[in-house]
């Protein structure tokens, strides 16, 4: 019966929330079974096994299967794969890094799997580790909305009322380069910064629109710039 109700898969931490006391809710976007929120229990004492997790890191992970009742699986043991330590001694990369999880656990549905989306953000961490992070945040929106069914960032068959209107030619031609960015050999592009903020105005405002996510992350990034 045990071994039947629990499994061991690869998994992204996307987002940790605490919940009681001593134990912590975490969302895990895993390579085999997709989107899974789970109960870290005890996690929140520091002598706990699974005091270590940590947001963005890599890890393999040991689940119990939610009951029919329950909403949430039951972490039950881990071991760091890759912690990308980067990001979490970064303010800015942090504040973007949450931005892009918040909206990649907003994107896909529970406990559907698909290896494009893990690998992706597998290598949008690892990129946003080293690079522009306004950059990489934007570039994996861009592509998480495609990955999951969201549709192209400038589609010509885009939609209604609900869609907004086509960007000028010069913040489409960004969006076109990040929207097709191979994370392993990234183009030599540059961008001026006023142009960079156009494009993040777009994309976030057809996020909106098109899936009803307006990211509490974006609010930081704003009081990180001062406004």
């Amino acid at each position: 019966m045990a071994s039947s109700s629990t499994y061991t898969d690869d998994a992204i931490v996307l987002m940790q929330k605490d919940w009681s006391q001593a134990d912590k809710i975490i969302t895990l976007f895993t390579r085999d079974h997709g989107l899974v929120r789970a109960a870290a229990y005890g996690s929140r004492r520091s002598r706990s096994p699974l005091a270590g997790i940590q947001l963005f890191g890599e890890i393999k992970v040991t689940l119990a299967e939610g009951g029919s009742d329950s909403h949430l699986d039951t972490i039950r043991q881990y071991t760091s794969l890759d912690r990308h330590r980067t990001i979490s001694e970064d303010i800015e990369r942090l504040a973007y890094g949450s931005l892009i999880t918040e909206i990649a656990a907003h994107l896909s549905p529970d406990h559907v799997p698909d290896e494009r989306v893990y690998d992706a953000l597998t290598d949008i961490l690892l990129s946003l580790a080293e690079r522009n992070p306004q950059l990489v945040a934007l570039s994996a929106i861009v592509q998480l909305l495609s990955l999951t069914g969201w549709g192209e960032i400038i589609s010509e068959d885009a939609a209604g009322s609900n869609e907004a209107p086509a960007p000028p030619p010069e913040q489409a031609e960004l969006l076109t380069i990040l929207a097709g960015l191979d994370w392993k050999n990234p183009p030599a592009f540059t961008a001026r910064r006023s142009q960079i903020a156009a494009c993040e105005a777009f994309v976030m405002d057809t996020l909106a629109r098109r899936t009803g996510c307006r990211p509490r992350s974006l609010a930081f990034i704003r009081q990180l710039r001062g406004y």
